[in-house]
């Protein structure tokens, strides 16, 4: 595979799982230096050493929660630090409830809407706040990435154990997506080239690698500026 990343840094949220680890495997291969942000400490680590020693690549672990904005301003700040440069950026932080999962509309824990509700939404504006920073300070022509479900799109409600389970997805996901699309417009003459919905269909903890690398192909296109 070419190594048209190489030099290049990207930061990934969610990244020891899922669509972030596979993302991060996709982009190590082409030569990219990763930093790895995630909840868990010994997970960062363990997936940063993996990527280092398969792909031939430089690393970051970056512990992040991303429901702290403090947090998230330190990661970055630490990835530009280490790194010296922040080119791209992937979203992929997320979780579908806790207490909740499956339980029907009228039962719905208030406290786990509330958490889900900050990781896939604040954690997104939070995340995209600080890359947009760093990305205008350097004058860095980069590119954002933020992963979000189809529920957003399309409503599901017979899908799964409850009628009720994609509700608060569907909540999170309408509320990122047009954060995306709201990016666009005021950053056209800087960072943004396009706005792209890309949909695909996965079981996450099977993920299939194929599919997966179609929509990086896509969303890591080389600069088009192109303002829908």
């Amino acid at each position: 595979m070419e190594k048209d990343f190489a030099g290049r840094t990207v930061f990934i949220t969610g990244a020891t799982g899922g669509i972030g680890l596979a993302t991060a495997k996709i982009l190590a291969k082409r030569g990219a230096n990763i930093a790895i942000a995630d909840l868990s400490p010994a997970a960062v680590e363990k997936a940063a050493k993996s990527l280092e020693i398969e792909y031939d690549i430089k690393t970051l672990a970056v512990p992040l929660d991303v429901t702290k904005p403090d947090q998230v301003k330190a990661a970055i700040d630490k990835t530009v630090s280490h790194f010296s440069r922040l080119d791209h950026a992937v979203n992929a932080a997320g979780i579908p409830g806790l207490k909740g999962l499956g339980a029907p509309f009228a039962a719905y824990p208030t406290d786990d809407w509330n958490k889900v509700m900050d990781v896939n939404c604040n954690g997104v504006f939070y995340c995209c706040r600080d890359e947009v920073a760093a990305m205008l300070k350097a004058g860095t022509k980069g590119s954002i990435v933020n992963i979000s479900s189809t529920a957003g799109i399309i409503a599901l409600p017979t899908q799964g154990t409850s009628r009720y389970n994609l509700l608060i997805q569907l909540h999170t996901s309408q509320a990122s997506t047009p954060l995306s699309e709201s990016l666009v417009l005021p950053l056209s003459n800087t960072l943004v080239q396009e706005f792209e919905s890309t949909l695909w269909l996965l079981d996450s903890p099977t993920l299939n690698y194929r599919t997966v690398s179609v929509v990086t192909e896509k969303c890591f296109r080389p600069w088009r500026l192109k303002c829908r």
